[in-house]
């Protein structure tokens, strides 16, 4: 049925190498193959990366906090709490690394009123729902994350410019834009037709 599919798509996501296989334990591995390899062999190679270690921990606080809104200070002020700090020249350069990967996308803020991108924070959305799964550890609003980030995906793959936006001081969940219209949408009201 289209909502056992749906609940599926939420768990597993949408890697084809995920889909033939059946149990849960042989999708668990696919999914750890594929993150390891996008962190080891995409990112930590093409850009030279010394300190994986350091790459893994901002990865993971970036796909942990799909859906909300992140800045390189709060995570290095998050991952600085412990021992093994990482300086915000790093977290920035992995942060553009992470983007650039293509792992996550950085989604600016846009004021609805003042018509501008406001440079603060950037909200951030997972590639997969299954990155999102595979970190819920590190989640604390699941299935809220995963719904946003397959309605942010999915406006993405239909061609629409996505921004987060602000109005009045209020949030507002998607400020989508195609063929030179806005449309927005926050958590109470929607005028967006997908």
């Amino acid at each position: 049925s289209p909502a056992e599919a749906f609940a599926d798509y939420l768990v597993w996501g949408g890697f084809p190498l995920v889909f033939p296989l059946r149990s849960a334990s042989e999708r668990t591995v696919m999914l750890e193959s594929i993150f390891d390899s996008i962190v080891l062999r995409d990112i930590v190679q093409r850009r030279k990366i010394r300190n994986s270690l350091a790459l893994e921990r901002v990865l993971d606080f970036v796909v942990a906090s799909s859906s909300q809104y992140i800045s390189g200070r709060n995570i290095e002020e998050k991952l600085g709490k412990d021992r093994n700090a990482v300086s915000l020249p790093v977290v920035l350069d992995h942060l553009s690394a992470i983007a650039e990967s293509c792992i996550a996308t950085m989604v600016p803020r846009f004021d609805v009123i003042g018509l501008a991108t406001l440079e603060l924070n950037n909200k951030v959305y997972a590639c997969d729902p299954a990155f999102v799964q595979y970190k819920k550890s590190l989640v604390n609003d699941l299935l809220g994350s995963l719904y946003e980030t397959v309605v942010h995906n999915e406006l993405v793959a239909r061609g629409w410019t996505v921004r987060t936006g602000t109005a009045r001081g209020k949030e507002i969940d998607f400020v989508a834009t195609k063929g030179g219209v806005d449309y927005y949408n926050d958590s109470k009201a929607t005028n967006v037709d997908a």
